[in-house]
């Protein structure tokens, strides 16, 4: 029943994602605040969501990702 209810919370999410992505908004609460990411692609597995996102460097002029985030709970 717990992966379930996972599972129907990660299609919500990608789903708000989705529909959220053609609307205009601001990221007033992001949920990394302390670091630069982009383009998150949320994974479910087992009982663990995960968030993998590029990391971009926030001294470049232009734009600059070096390396990749991965972000996990557990639920």
């Amino acid at each position: 029943m717990k992966q379930k209810k996972l599972k129907a919370a990660a299609i919500a999410l990608m789903l708000a994602a989705g529909n959220l992505s053609a609307m205009p908004v601001s990221a007033a609460n992001p949920i990394v605040q302390y670091i630069f990411t982009a383009d998150g692609a949320p994974l479910v597995y087992n009982d663990t969501f995960y968030l993998f996102t590029g990391h971009d460097e926030g001294n470049s002029g232009f734009y600059s990702m070096n390396d990749w985030r991965c972000f996990a709970t557990n639920v």
